[in-house]
């Protein structure tokens, strides 16, 4: 499986200083895949006290990460 982050991932990042690892096992081994309304999938992880969710697109062999942000809100994404 190919994960490619897109220029939009980059530019939110350089901020939010992600660790692509986590991402990686975020895509790969998810608690969570919900649908976006944009036909985007956003998987989800708890890492501490937080969520992890990443934004992306799924081809038959490629992860296209849009974007990934963390959130302390969890009880507001599992529902």
């Amino acid at each position: 499986m190919n994960i490619v982050f897109s220029p939009h991932f980059y530019d939110n990042n350089q901020e939010r200083k992600i660790e692509k690892d986590k991402i990686i096992d975020t895509l790969l081994h998810p608690e969570r895949v919900i649908p976006d309304r944009k036909n985007r999938l956003i998987a989800q992880k708890r890492f501490y006290h937080r969520l992890l969710r990443v934004v992306h697109v799924k081809t038959h062999n490629t992860y296209i990460v849009i974007t990934a942000y963390y959130t302390t809100r969890i009880s507001h994404y599992e529902h």
